[in-house]
C-alpha cells in the first residue's frame, strides 16, 4: 500500500481519513458555522480556494499526490463516500440548529468530502483544458464539469449571503414587511396580496386542502405574476 501506482485502497484511504478528521473538528470546534462566510469573507476564501486547485494542478508532476488527485481512483471513492453521506441526510431530520447526523450541511465529515470532491472537479478541469483534443469531445465534458464545479462552490459559499424572513398576509391587503429571524422588521422590494384562501374539508371536518391565490406587487403597482396554489 502507498506503493506508485496508487490505486482504490488509497483513495479509500484518504477519503476516510478526511472523514475522521472532520469528526476531529466536529468534536472540537463543533459544525461548520456558515455565517461566518458572508461577503467578503466567501469572496476571499473562493479566491484561495482556486489558487489552492491552481498550485495542486502546477505541482502535480512534482508531487505525487496532487497527481492522484485528477485520477478516477481518487474520485471514484470519494463520490463512494459522497453518496453515503447524502443518502444518510436524507434518511434522516435535518433541522438547522441540529447536531451532527441532523444538520449534514454543517457536518464536518460530509463538508471535507465534498471539498475534496470540488478540488478533484477543479484539477480534472484544468488538466482537460491543457490538453484539448476535440471540441465536441471535450467542451461538453468541461461544461458539465464546470456546472458541477459551480454548483458546489457557489451554493455553500453563498449561504451565508441568503436571508431567511417571515411575511405575514391578509385577504386584500399587500404587505412589503418582513420579519427577520431575529425578529426585526424588514422592508422588501415586492409585496405579496393574497387574493383569496381556499380550504377544502373532509365529512368529518378535518382538514383536506389547503390552496392560496397571491399576487406580487412592486413599488410601482406593477403586478408581476399571480400564483395558484
Amino acid at each position: 500500500m502507498w506503493t506508485k501506482p496508487w490505486t482504490f485502497k488509497e483513495g479509500f484511504l484518504i477519503g476516510g481519513g478526511l472523514i475522521f478528521a472532520g469528526l476531529a473538528l466536529e468534536l472540537s470546534v463543533g459544525p461548520v458555522n456558515w455565517d461566518s462566510f458572508a461577503w467578503p469573507a466567501n469572496g476571499i476564501v473562493l479566491a484561495g480556494f482556486l489558487a489552492i486547485i491552481a498550485i495542486l494542478f502546477l505541482l502535480r508532476k512534482r508531487v505525487y499526490a496532487f497527481q492522484f488527485v485528477s485520477t478516477y481512483q481518487a474520485a471514484i471513492p470519494a463520490l463512494v463516500y459522497a453518496v453515503v453521506l447524502t443518502i444518510i441526510m436524507g434518511l434522516t431530520r435535518q433541522l438547522k440548529d441540529g447536531t451532527w447526523l441532523n444538520n449534514m450541511l454543517s457536518f464536518w465529515p460530509f463538508v471535507l468530502i465534498y471539498v475534496y470532491i470540488a478540488v478533484i472537479l477543479g484539477v480534472i478541469i484544468l488538466r482537460r483544458m491543457m490538453h484539448l483534443s476535440s471540441w465536441m469531445r471535450d467542451v461538453p465534458f468541461l461544461l458539465n464539469h464546470l456546472g458541477l464545479f459551480v454548483a458546489l462552490t457557489t451554493a455553500t459559499l453563498g449561504n451565508a449571503d441568503m436571508q431567511r424572513v417571515k411575511m405575514i398576509i391578509t385577504v386584500g391587503e399587500p404587505e412589503w414587511r418582513a420579519l427577520t429571524q431575529q425578529g426585526a422588521v424588514k422592508e422588501m422590494p415586492i409585496a405579496i396580496e393574497l387574493k383569496k384562501f381556499i380550504m377544502e374539508t373532509y365529512d368529518d371536518g378535518s382538514p383536506k386542502r389547503f390552496a392560496s391565490e397571491i399576487q406580487i406587487l412592486t413599488k410601482t403597482g406593477k403586478n408581476i405574476e399571480t400564483f395558484r396554489s
